[in-house]
């Protein structure tokens, strides 16, 4: 099954978690099924190379290192580190190697490659469906963001003495920002999201591009995102919905009423972020055309924001879904104080972010590629590095 990529996941997760799930395993077995884990993505990610299956050995890879994590996050801090400590970490290192390993090997044959070629990797979708295409380039979009952010997370945590490593994960880095901006130049279709969970893609990008100090080469590109996203509502063309069902996604724009639309936006993750950058950005005219048009076209629109809860450290690294804390009450007609004041007071009570065992660690990236690998919208607390 290594030649099919859903096919391929799906039993490499059904593995995993059959293997890697239980919290309670002595330090004997944890050393041991997290080797056995290993040695098995080597081999599935070595026959998926040889099936010249590069998409399987990315997601299989990420999702080996999700679930090593669960495993590792359990260990009690301490000044001195045991044995067992020990050997935890050096095969977490090891999955980070295979993944960043896998992950490199797909970006070279495709975006470095070809990204910045006009329409190249949209045709390679090969695909006569808008969708198909959207939705292709976007997960492409989403991993070397990633990406990007990894290399970043290594080199600040590297010694500043290894002079050379570090001009390697610099010059990797600004590889990969000209690389994002060639990928969106060269395909239109990243300007108009068809899924409102693509707001992690984006979000995933300006993270990059602030923390990279590279924001200013990425706003026109999000500013154009929303008045494209809103002139599709006019137009009833493909403007973002929540359905992620590819029937649905593939059907759409059906009737130009609102009962459809109320059906398809039942909510949005995507909106209000989009209306904070326009915000951020300055264009008064803009801002202002954007919110009159979803009051609008999608009055009945709850417009929301995401946060992890007690149980999201506990649920999130084996791929569950029901956990964290929905905001509300941000929809932009309310403009933008209100809505910064109901996000701002939401961090505030929530759960603290430091008590995510990721972010607690300082792997701030790990938490982040498992929001984007399960499709959790990424936190308000990384929308602007600067406050």
């Amino acid at each position: 099954m290594v030649n099919e990529p859903s096919a391929c996941y799906a039993y490499s997760q059904a593995f995993l978690r059959d293997l890697l799930s239980d919290e309670n395993l002595s330090k004997e077995e944890q050393l041991l099924r997290l080797r056995q884990a290993y040695i098995c993505l080597n081999a599935v990610t070595a026959w998926a190379v040889e099936a010249d299956n590069l998409e399987s050995i990315h997601n299989v890879a990420e999702l080996g290192l999700f679930h090593c994590w669960h495993i590792v996050r359990n260990q009690p801090a301490r000044k001195k580190p045991t044995k067992h400590d020990q050997a935890l970490f050096v095969l977490l290192n090891q999955y980070i190697k295979l993944f960043l390993t896998c992950s490199d090997r797909y970006l070279e044959k495709t975006v470095r490659s070809h990204g910045d070629r006009l329409h190249a990797l949209s045709v390679a979708v090969n695909s006569r469906e808008a969708v198909d295409v959207n939705l292709a380039l976007f997960e492409l979009l989403g991993r070397l963001a990633m990406h990007g952010i990894w290399t970043v997370s290594l080199r600040d945590t590297m010694q500043q003495n290894d002079e050379e490593a570090l001009s390697v994960l610099r010059k990797t880095t600004e590889r990969t920002i000209d690389a994002l901006i060639g990928l969106i130049n060269a395909n239109p279709t990243l300007l108009s999201p068809f899924r409102d969970d693509h707001m992690i893609e984006i979000a995933l990008v300006m993270y990059l591009a602030q923390i990279t100090g590279n924001a200013a080469r990425f706003t026109p590109w999000i500013a154009e995102i929303a008045n494209k996203a809103t002139l599709a509502l006019i137009l009833n063309s493909h403007y973002p919905i929540a359905k992620r069902d590819y029937h649905d996604l593939l059907n759409h724009p059906g009737a130009a009423e609102p009962e459809y639309r109320n059906e398809v936006c039942p909510g949005s993750i995507l909106y209000p972020y989009l209306y904070l950058w326009l915000h951020r950005i300055g264009d008064e005219t803009a801002t202002t055309e954007y919110v009159e048009r979803l009051t609008e076209l999608l009055p009945n629109c709850t417009h929301q924001v995401w946060l992890p809860d007690e149980e999201t450290d506990k649920c999130l690294w084996l791929g569950d879904t029901y956990h964290g804390v929905c905001v509300t009450d941000v929809a932009p007609s309310q403009g933008f104080k209100k809505v910064a004041e109901v996000i701002d007071t939401a961090m505030e009570n929530c759960l603290n972010l430091n008590e995510v065992s990721a972010v607690k660690s300082g792997l701030i990236v790990l938490f982040l590629a498992a929001c984007r690998h399960y499709r959790m919208p990424i936190p308000p607390h990384f929308w602007f590095t600067d406050q």
